[in-house]
């Protein structure tokens, strides 16, 4: 079964303040990029990318358990550079453009799915240092 999770990258304790995503370390930054690269190829990486302010991004992932969506987010070279932290997030679709996912139960009428679950704990990383 395939989990949807959502990371929410926030800037980590290298971050230089007063500067969006844009200018900070750029080596690091490509290293990322090629990263998230390599999970889209391999259709584990969703979506992606920062907001346009850029003060934090998010990636949205399609794997088959939480963890190993963070596992990805604990290699990430600019997670583990310290440049960003993340929290990781369960995701239960009611709305999914990207499999056709339409849920039409009441409001409370799927309260067996919407319980947590071993794999759906939020997961945090302030870096992998």
């Amino acid at each position: 079964m395939s989990i949807r999770s959502i990371a929410l990258i926030t800037p980590g304790p290298i971050w230089t303040d007063g500067r969006s995503v844009f200018p900070q370390d750029r080596a690091v930054l490509q290293e990322h990029l090629d990263a998230m690269r390599d999970l889209y190829d391999r259709k584990e990486l969703l979506l992606g990318g920062p907001m346009l302010d850029g003060r934090f991004g998010i990636a949205l992932f399609d794997t088959d358990a939480l963890v190993q969506a963070d596992e990805h987010m604990r290699a990430d070279p600019a997670v583990r550079a310290g440049l960003f932290t993340y929290q990781l997030h369960h995701h239960l679709p009611y709305f999914d453009a990207f499999d056709g996912t339409r849920r039409t139960q009441a409001v409370g009428g799927a309260s067996s799915t919407l319980s947590p679950t071993k794999d759906s704990t939020p997961s945090s990383c302030q870096s992998a240092r």
